[in-house]
């Protein structure tokens, strides 16, 4: 895998205006990406950061990077993947469409002729578009729909619960307070245009997204072992192949497993490579089974087999077989803290699945499974020798 300086892509300071105006662009948040979690804190230091430059007249100023792969297909041109910086870009077109909406409906007021106007087709919206195109950024589907009814005004649909919906009534209201200190809108749009970034731009098909996400994240502080499998399985994928495989087989992982994906993981590795990997190596040792064992037309046979088998991870967990008998052993197995079985009972539960053993038969093994869990742990063995057993 090459490493972030052997990447072909294009990196340069741009102004962050710049970055967003252009024939026909769409910014999409892609599927894997977090939800856009900016607080209140956040939005007024980036607020207060614009109103700085005013003060001190600054020629421009610096707010980090963007990191976006651009997809060349004519079905999708115009298209960035946002796979770093999808806060600022999102922060900054609710400012943007703060200052539209309050323009238009005179709660402020600019002496440059339709400012509202030139703002919304410019950084916006793609005015010549009527379909899911027509609005540039387009965030994961709950801020999406959060988003959406920002730009048709809607109070009755807003989505009250959404960082979107509330970071956007603070930019009204941070404007509302500036005009009356005598911040102009001009103004503050001049500032606006003086915000600098890194935009580093790859290409789909021909750079390594997940080799500039991997350098980005190298500190492993903010994601998950689970976030860095799922970005893996999904980084190098058109937009349209991240939603699909997102929804047939990531949502039911999640769902299957409660969200523990990361311990999922762990086990189902352990049941591939009998050997247990260490929690913070899950998707190191995830990465390096599937460049070893798996091509990529059997990508889709494993995202498969991991949807099987956590369906298996939720029996153990939320003991839901159509057993009763089955469920109370399980149950108890549980209350041993045993997990180390896990692998062990995926072999046990695929051989059921696939019709080698009978009900009776798991029935009879996971009993016995349990009784002997419960004997060494009355004669006090230590656990650690049963990953080897």
């Amino acid at each position: 895998m090459k490493t972030l300086t052997e990447v072909d892509m294009k990196a340069g300071e741009e102004h962050f205006s710049r970055f967003l105006e252009g024939h026909e662009k769409q910014f999409v948040i892609p599927v894997y990406q977090r939800n856009y979690d900016w607080k209140k804190e956040h939005c007024e230091t980036l607020f207060n950061d614009i109103l700085s430059i005013i003060s001190s007249n600054s020629d421009t100023y610096f707010i980090g990077s963007i990191v976006s792969v651009f997809d060349p297909s004519p079905k999708k041109s115009g298209e960035f993947l946002i796979i770093d910086g999808q806060q600022r870009i999102t922060s900054l077109s609710l400012l943007l469409l703060a200052i539209v909406n309050m323009l238009q409906e005179g709660r402020i007021v600019s002496e440059v002729p339709l400012l509202e106007r030139q703002i919304r087709d410019t950084y916006l919206v793609n005015q010549y578009q009527q379909d899911e195109r027509r609005i540039r950024l387009k965030p994961i589907k709950n801020d999406n729909d959060a988003f959406t009814c920002l730009f048709e005004q809607s109070a009755e649909d807003y989505v009250e619960d959404s960082n979107i919906t509330s970071n956007y009534f603070l930019f009204e209201k941070l404007l509302g307070e500036a005009s009356q200190r005598g911040v102009t809108v001009d103004k503050i749009f001049e500032a606006f245009k003086k915000l600098m970034i890194v935009d580093i731009r790859l290409t789909l098909g021909t750079d390594n997204p997940q080799s500039i996400f991997e350098s980005l994240n190298s500190t492993g502080k903010d994601l998950d072992q689970s976030d860095l499998v799922r970005n893996f399985i999904l980084m190098n994928k058109t937009n349209d192949n991240q939603v699909r495989i997102y929804n047939a087989y990531w949502t039911p992982i999640e769902q299957n497993t409660d969200f523990n994906v990361t311990d999922f993981v762990r086990h189902f590795l352990a049941f591939e490579n009998a050997k247990v990997p260490n929690q913070n190596k899950v998707y190191s040792e995830f990465k390096l089974f599937v460049q070893s064992e798996i091509t990529d037309d059997g990508l889709e046979v494993l995202l498969q087999k991991l949807k099987k088998f956590s369906k298996y991870y939720g029996t153990f967990r939320k003991f839901n077989s159509k057993s009763e008998k089955l469920n109370l052993a399980l149950m108890r197995i549980d209350r041993l803290n045993t997990t180390t079985a896990f692998p062990f009972m995926f072999d046990v539960f695929e051989a059921w699945e696939t019709g080698l053993i009978e009900l009776v038969d798991v029935e009879y093994i996971i009993g016995s499974l349990e009784s002997f869990i419960f004997r060494r742990h009355i004669c006090r063995f230590q656990t650690n020798a049963l990953n080897k057993i």
